[in-house]
């Protein structure tokens, strides 16, 4: 997959819906994920799911998408960013009647607490 990287946007337009452009940006997201390299291009990828699952209003898997990228920016230290992707997730999951997203945010949300206590 990641042999066609310079390729990704043509291939995401080529898509003639957004399930075929999530699944692009899915397999791009998962294949840089996998070789654990290039965070910063997987914050992007996901970033844009998060956009596109908005759009296709699947709010769940936006929610978990925004849960995915805080944790993402956790573990690169961008804390205010973390928190916003988790109170976004604890958002849509409260809007919607998502109980075990709503969960997952607030669990996200707890562990930035908990860290902002620990001396660095």
């Amino acid at each position: 997959v990641l042999k066609w990287e310079g390729r990704m946007e043509e291939l995401v337009e080529a898509q003639t819906d957004d399930k075929g452009r999530d699944a692009v940006l899915s397999s791009f997201m998962r294949a840089h994920m996998m070789l654990n390299e290039g965070e910063e291009r997987v914050l992007q990828i996901e970033s844009r799911r998060v956009d596109l699952l908005g759009k296709m209003e699947r709010f769940r898997d936006q929610g978990r998408a925004l849960c995915h990228l805080g944790h993402c920016h956790t573990t690169q230290g961008r804390e205010d960013e973390a928190a916003r992707c988790f109170q976004r997730g604890r958002d849509l999951g409260a809007a919607h009647g998502f109980f075990s997203l709503e969960s997952d945010a607030c669990l996200g949300l707890g562990d930035l607490a908990m860290q902002e206590g620990r001396p660095k």
